[in-house]
């Protein structure tokens, strides 16, 4: 096997004797200079194909011990469903659970309402999310609220499915896409994952929007932080709420503005650009 670019100290970019390409995983692996032949294969502790281009860069940005955990869970469902899942999950779970520990440190907790919908209707999903739940808060010594577990169930579920968006949807995150740029004065690239995350969002959005089921929790004292803060993030969230109302018949909460300022001043990849 051929090591060819670096990820990070543990983490590289390899092709493998059929010529395929793939991340490898193993402690320092990464270190060293590439592109070099690695000889012993027991140096890999694991191996990850099919993985797409944009979810290379997110690797370094997320610890080592949360990329384990989030690639464990999924072994463990797989293994639970009797099925492969999306080759990627391993890195979209761990960018959510790396950005839900941050959340709740600044006392932000997302609630999509959807507890009651996925227990019974997906029952193995939100039976896996809850022993993933645990197994997050063992494995990283933090404590999850309940309302990760059907985020997490969701997380798994879109694994299985591997649907893309239809067409009135994707029409839609494009043209919330056109606000975002023009409010905040930026393009996107779109195959960097930070757009990948923001579309996916407003995804989510669209969906509890056509199964009525708005974010329900209480942070409006952090709607008025973050409003205060983002200026031009929350200007750009009510250009999309009132896109929403004119064209959907949907009036966006405080709650989902909230998480959409959020993710806007995540996918913006300058500071300024919420001054």
């Amino acid at each position: 096997m051929k090591l060819i670019k670096k990820i990070n100290n543990n983490y590289a970019l390899a092709i493998d004797s059929k010529n395929e390409m793939v991340i490898v995983r193993g402690s320092g692996i990464g270190f060293g200079k590439f592109p070099v032949e690695l000889t012993d294969l027991s140096k890999i502790e694991e191996t990850y194909y099919n993985i797409d281009e944009k979810y290379y860069g997110l690797i370094k940005t997320i610890a080592d011990d949360i990329l384990l955990c989030a690639h464990k869970i999924v072994l463990f469902a797989q293994n639970k469903l009797g099925k492969k899942l999306n080759p990627n999950l391993s890195f979209t779970l761990a960018d959510h659970i790396n950005f839900t520990i941050k959340r709740l440190k600044e006392g932000i907790e997302m609630n999509y309402g959807l507890d009651y919908e996925i227990k019974f209707l997906h029952p193995k999903e939100f039976d896996i999310a809850q022993k993933a739940k645990e197994y997050i808060e063992k494995k990283l010594n933090v404590k999850l609220p309940k309302s990760e577990i059907p985020i997490l169930a969701l997380h798994i579920l879109d694994a299985e499915k591997h649907k893309p968006a239809n067409k009135v949807n994707t029409v839609v995150i494009e043209d919330i896409t056109k606000i975002v740029q023009e409010k905040m004065d930026i393009n996107f690239d779109r195959n960097n994952f930070n757009y990948y995350r923001f579309a996916t969002h407003i995804q989510y959005l669209l969906s509890r929007m056509d199964k009525k089921h708005p974010i329900s929790s209480d942070n409006e004292k952090m709607f008025e932080s973050i409003k205060n803060r983002y200026p031009r993030a929350y200007e750009c969230v009510v250009a999309i709420d009132d896109y929403f109302q004119k064209k959907l018949n949907y009036e966006i909460s405080e709650e989902e503005q909230l998480y959409l300022m959020i993710h806007i001043n995540r996918v913006c990849s300058k500071e300024d650009c919420y001054q």
